[in-house]
């Protein structure tokens, strides 16, 4: 009577990115995201059965039968790369640390998707820096969280929360 699925796990997941080069050390990346609804419990508001624990399901309702809205995000970064000086000659040289100073300039909230993505351009120089602008929720979507299922509450089957807002990072990344 406990099985069911997973709670806050979609059935289908859809991912893509595309990256490209537009121009010598001027890259572009794009990603999109979208996955369907997750499983929530629902429950009466009450202690049917008397053992002190308000999480009683309906008769005939069994584990995590309620279903959210589906998800869908995108995101976008564009990077300048240039560099000077030469990159020492011979087996085990260069291909060195890269420091990465990001969050120059930052609006709303989410996570960097894109900043794995970067780099690219001036690969042959002995010091590069990429100036680039990333943006999490590109289009603003609302992508709506914390579903009720709690049948006695006025939020019951609805959300009570959201994904974070656009947020767009102005960066720049050392590499030597």
């Amino acid at each position: 009577g406990e099985w069911g699925p997973a709670a806050g796990v979609p059935h289908h997941i859809f991912s893509s990115i595309i990256n490209t080069t537009i121009r010598k050390n001027l890259r572009v990346g794009l990603t999109a995201t979208a996955r369907t609804g997750t499983p929530y419990n629902i429950t009466t508001g009450r202690d049917e059965n008397g053992d002190t624990v308000f999480n009683d399901r309906p008769d005939g309702v069994s584990r995590n039968t309620g279903t959210t809205k589906g998800m869908w995000d995108m995101g976008g970064r564009v990077s300048y790369a240039f560099g000077f000086g030469q990159r020492p000659a011979g087996p085990g040289m260069g291909g060195g640390p890269t420091v990465v100073i990001q969050r120059v300039g930052a609006v709303g909230g989410g996570g960097d998707m894109l900043n794995a993505i970067g780099g690219g351009g001036a690969e042959d120089k002995r010091v590069r820096f990429e100036l680039y602008v990333s943006a999490q929720n590109l289009l603003n979507h609302v992508n709506s969280i914390g579903y009720s299922g709690v049948m006695t509450s006025p939020f019951f089957g609805e959300p009570t929360a959201a994904m974070p807002a656009r947020r767009i990072d102005l960066g720049v990344r050392l590499g030597f």
